[in-house]
Formats: structure tokens, sequence, C-alpha cells
């Protein structure tokens, strides 16, 4: 009988890690400790998202659901989008990317072929 073999997968020791343009994360990314997703969407009201940092406390912090976050597309759209981002900064919590993105399809709105602000990568990139 063969002893099964558990080890975390590291990707940084793959050929392909140092050939593409966006780095995929890495334990040392995460402090060497396993991440859960957590907050896929906020409640948004008159184009800003409310009731966000509660959200965070609640499921980040009360629950410990985990650190990554993964939103919907739609709110880059929202006036108050760049204060989120500050805050996951601050509280040392990640934005892995947005849900919601379908390119080349037809439909509108959700899972639709959508294109980011004006400056919003560049900014993302930045931040």
């Amino acid at each position: 009988m063969l002893a099964s073999v558990h080890y975390l997968l590291d990707p940084a020791v793959y050929p392909d890690y140092t050939r593409r343009p966006v780095r995929v994360p890495t334990w040392q990314t995460f402090d060497h400790k396993t991440q859960l997703m957590t907050i896929r969407d906020f409640d948004t009201e008159n184009g800003r998202m409310v009731n966000w940092r509660e959200d965070l406390d609640l499921y980040t912090e009360t629950l410990g659901l985990g650190r990554v976050l993964w939103p919907g597309f739609h709110i880059m759209d929202s006036e108050n989008f760049k204060e989120l981002v500050q805050e996951l900064q601050q509280r040392s919590l990640y934005l892995f990317g947005f849900s919601g993105h379908v390119p080349g399809s037809s439909m509108e709105d959700i899972c639709s072929h959508v294109m980011p602000p004006d400056g919003m990568v560049e900014y993302l990139e930045h931040e």
C-alpha cells in the first residue's frame, strides 16, 4: 500500500510563475497561512456602498471567515470605492479580483462584457 504524501503547493517553483505579467499569490503573500474567500458583494444605494465597514467587521473579524475579498465588478462604480481600497490596506485584507466580467458576453449587467472606469486598472495596480 502506498502512503499518501500531502504538501502545500508553491506556485513560485513553476517556470511559468515568472513569465506571467501578473503573478499569482504565494504562501509568502498570505503570511504562510491558508486564506478563505469572504465577502462577495456589498450593498449599494444611490451610487455608494453602504454598511461596508460593518460587513468587513462581521465577516473578517467577528466570524473570521477569511481575508480575501472577491466582490462584484459593479462596486468599482461606487463613489466610495477608493475608501474601501484604503480600508482593505489598513486591515491587511486582500482584493482577489472582481466577479461578473465575462469577456465577449452579450448579456447586460451581471456576467457581461464590462470595462472598468477610466484609470481604475492603473489605480488598483498602484495601490
